[in-house]
């Protein structure tokens, strides 16, 4: 079992919490309640039956998320941990990524303006074509 330092203090939600949501959800309900999820503090929350528990806690390098279950007489406790530094090399990935969609937008966008200003010159000699058939069909007896 994972053991906190002695300076943190454990806040217990009063209200009751959806738990449907996500580790953004919880952090959302500690700023809500006017703290900072990221202090170091132990966050607990329950749902209106009291039969889920959700604590959250921020150790400096990652997230914590506990879940425990109460079902007919059955406990089921699962712990979560949310590594930031997965995360951050995931985000940069994700720039890269961006980046390298953007610049193939951008080189898509010059070819579809090619094939525009393409179209457009095809559209004019078939006009003229057109013009052209359509003088000579008057000429005809």
């Amino acid at each position: 079992m994972l053991s906190l330092p002695p300076t943190v203090r454990v806040f217990v939600a009063v209200a009751p919490l959806d738990m449907r949501g996500s580790l953004d959800s919880l952090a959302g309900a500690v700023r809500h309640l006017g703290l900072d999820a990221v202090d170091g503090h132990l966050y607990l929350f329950l749902n209106k039956r009291r039969r889920i528990a959700k604590a959250l806690w921020f150790d400096g390098s990652g997230w914590y998320r506990w879940t425990q279950r109460e079902k007919h007489e059955r406990r089921s406790t699962h712990i979560f941990k949310c590594d930031l530094h997965s995360h951050v090399n995931e985000l940069e990935e994700l720039r890269r990524d961006n980046s390298e969609l953007r610049r193939q937008i951008l080189a898509l966008t010059a070819q579809i303006a090619e094939l525009i200003t393409e179209f457009a010159r095809l559209n004019e000699r078939v006009s003229e074509l057109l013009a052209v058939a359509q003088r000579k069909h008057r000429k005809l007896p």
